[in-house]
C-alpha cells in the first residue's frame, strides 16, 4: 500500500564538482517539498540525511494538514573537515556543515531515527537526540547465515567493493584490508 514519488533530476545534476553540489540539494529540496507535501501521507520516511531529503519531509511535517510522521535513516555521521582525509577541504566542511543543519532538523521534527548501531544511537544521544526515538536496527546482515554457510573445499578469495570511489568510502585501505582477511 505503499507509494512512491521521485524527485526528477535537475540541471545540476548534470555537473559533476563541488560547484554545483549546493545548487543540486537546493533545487532538489525545492522539487521535492510540493510532492512530499501533497501525497496527504501519514508517514514520511528520509532514507537518509542529506540536507534535500530532510526539508521536504519536515516542511510536509508541518504544513500538510494530515500532519505526517516523519522517519529518517541516519548512516553515518561525517568527520570534521579538518580531520577528513581525500576530498578537499572545502567540499569536506561543506558535507560536514550541511550534515549538521539536517541533524538540527532530525533532532526536532522526526519522530522516530533509524541507525545502523548502539554507537550512532549514543552519539546522537550525546548531542541532545532523544534516545527514546532512536531505533537501532542492524546493518540487515544475516549473521546466523553465514555461521551457517559451509565453507568450500578449496578456499577462494573473492570481494566486492560497493561505494563511490572515492578516498572516505575506504577504497584505498582496501589492499592492506584484503590481505589481512586473505591471512
Amino acid at each position: 500500500g505503499a507509494s512512491m514519488r521521485f524527485v526528477g533530476t535537475t540541471l545540476f545534476d548534470r555537473y559533476p564538482g563541488l560547484f554545483a553540489i549546493p545548487f543540486t540539494f537546493f533545487f532538489r529540496a525545492i522539487r521535492g517539498i510540493p510532492i512530499v507535501a501533497r501525497e496527504g501521507a501519514g508517514t514520511i520516511y528520509s532514507g537518509g540525511d542529506f540536507i534535500c531529503n530532510i526539508v521536504p519531509g519536515v516542511w510536509a511535517k508541518h504544513r500538510s494538514p494530515d500532519s505526517p510522521k516523519l522517519a529518517v535513516s541516519i548512516h553515518h555521521v561525517n568527520a570534521n573537515p579538518f580531520a577528513r582525509h581525500g576530498n578537499s577541504m572545502i567540499a569536506s566542511a561543506v558535507s560536514y556543515l550541511l550534515q549538521r543543519l539536517s541533524f538540527l532538523l532530525i533532532k526536532r521534527h522526526a519522530d522516530i531515527v533509524f541507525v545502523l548501531n548502539k554507537a550512532m544511537k549514543e552519539w546522537l544521544s550525546g548531542r541532545g537526540f532523544d534516545s527514546s526515538r532512536i531505533v537501532v536496527t542492524g546493518a540487515g546482515v544475516d549473521i546466523a547465515g553465514i555461521d551457517r554457510a559451509v565453507a568450500p573445499v578449496a578456499p577462494r578469495f573473492d570481494a566486492c567493493f560497493a561505494g563511490r570511489l572515492n578516498p572516505t568510502k575506504g577504497i584505498f585501505d582496501l589492499p592492506a584490508i584484503w590481505r589481512a582477511v586473505v591471512d
